[in-house]
């Protein structure tokens, strides 16, 4: 059976973590509704065009969890392609293009269509890929649902701090 003490910490740790699940719902709505903009300015001024991939570098990322690494291989991809104003610009992605090609068929020299802000050439997204609009609304979502469990938690907090 549990104290009266031991009741009250785990009161105020219910708590502490419901509001840090609230606040941290709310900081990826803000962060989205405020990238939202941002991103129907891109697609306003979207171009499409065919850019051609000059290189392709593969990475090993590594993040470790105490003594414990979890490795990834990421790829970057560069990208040319040639604007209206016939500008020669190059942009990096990290949509990976060439996973399901051997070693028989390279990547360098593919060509692949693209989708450029007329405003700023140089922010530009592989067509096809993950559109800033869709990180957009994937981040608001989330935050939405951290939110929402939050503040059930806080409830079921609230709840069992009254029934005492």
């Amino acid at each position: 059976m549990r104290s009266e003490r031991d009741s009250i910490y785990l009161t105020i740790f219910g708590f502490a973590c419901s509001s840090l699940i609230t606040l941290i719902g709310v900081g990826l709505s803000i962060e989205g509704f405020s990238s939202y903009q941002a991103a129907a300015n891109f697609w306003n001024n979207a171009i499409a065009t065919t850019g051609i991939i000059t290189n392709t570098e593969e990475t090993m990322n590594c993040t470790y969890y105490g003594s414990l690494p979890s490795c990834s291989n990421d790829s970057i991809t560069t990208i040319r392609f040639t604007t209206l104003q016939r500008e020669i610009i190059k942009f990096e992605s990290d949509t990976d293009m060439c996973s399901n090609r051997g070693s028989s068929s390279p990547c360098e020299g593919r060509k692949v269509e693209i989708v450029y802000d007329s405003s700023n050439p140089h922010q530009a997204i592989v067509k096809g890929s993950a559109s800033p609009r869709v990180r957009v609304i994937f981040r608001i979502g989330v935050g939405v649902i951290f939110v929402i469990f939050g503040m059930l938690f806080i409830k079921v907090q609230l709840s069992e701090f009254r029934a005492r």
